[in-house]
């Protein structure tokens, strides 16, 4: 990404790929990691970190919603699988498993809208 970029709370990868210096490999990357990872392609969603300044930005890929009682009673949100990726390198590394979604993430995108935006970067290139 560009060192002037920040990613807003709230911000889909969509939104993301503006400032992305290689946005075909970045999306390359997630739809191989959901891949790799064996994720429902019709129910798994992905998410772009929002944290930090945004320089490459990491993403999760979840799976599954489960919902129980918290701490003074709050409901609290828990993902069957959530994987937490690193876009700095070039497979795309995985960095963490965690159950729980924090606030330092974007809305989520499908996987079908994942490729198409791969093939929205295809085609602009190649115009």
């Amino acid at each position: 990404m560009r060192k002037d970029a920040t990613i807003q709370r709230g911000a889909t990868i969509r939104d993301v790929l503006r400032t992305l210096n290689d946005r075909e490999n970045f999306l390359r990357g997630i739809i191989g990691s959901f891949v790799a990872g064996s994720y429902d392609k019709a129910q798994a969603v992905v998410r772009i970190g929002t944290s930090g300044k945004g320089y490459s930005p990491n993403y999760c890929i979840e799976e599954g919603d489960e919902v129980f009682e918290g701490p003074a009673g709050i409901p609290m949100h828990a993902f069957t699988k959530r994987e937490v990726f690193s876009s700095r390198s070039y497979d795309h590394k995985k960095i963490l498993e965690d159950d729980f979604k924090g606030e330092d993430w974007g809305k989520p995108m499908k996987y079908a809208e994942i490729v198409e935006l791969l093939g929205e970067v295809l085609r602009e290139k190649r115009a």
